[in-house]
């Protein structure tokens, strides 16, 4: 019982009543979104990340190019114009303590965990 993975999720405002004309998302815009990500463990030293430093680091982390792939994918598709409209992306807190990797994952981490994120 304990914190392991978090994953924070976008959504752009849908195209009506929005102007996206000129407009457009690179993959993994998700990240771009957070600012900062502050994370204290109980008394210990207060750690932060910017959300392109977490998804370098999930990239980083990933076992196989079709795995970064995807990282880079469900961070947020690449669109433009009036499709940018009702985007979805997502993003993975890539933490001390835990890994996008399916292989050797750690356990879960006590619940004496704040983490504070803060959005663009």
């Amino acid at each position: 019982m304990g914190v392991s993975d978090i994953v924070m999720s976008f959504t752009t405002p849908a195209s009506t009543g929005s102007n996206y004309t000129g407009l457009a998302l690179s993959q993994g815009w998700a990240y771009s979104l957070v600012s900062r990500v502050s994370v204290r463990y109980g008394s210990s030293a207060q750690y932060f990340w910017s959300g392109p430093q977490m998804f370098l680091e999930n990239l980083l982390d990933a076992e196989t190019t079709q795995k970064a792939n995807d990282i880079s994918r469900i961070g947020g598709n690449a669109v433009a114009g009036a499709s940018c409209g009702g985007a979805i992306g997502y993003a993975y807190l890539k933490l001390p303590h835990n890994s996008i990797r399916a292989s050797g994952k750690p356990l879960p981490f006590p619940s004496d965990l704040n983490i504070t994120a803060a959005a663009a």
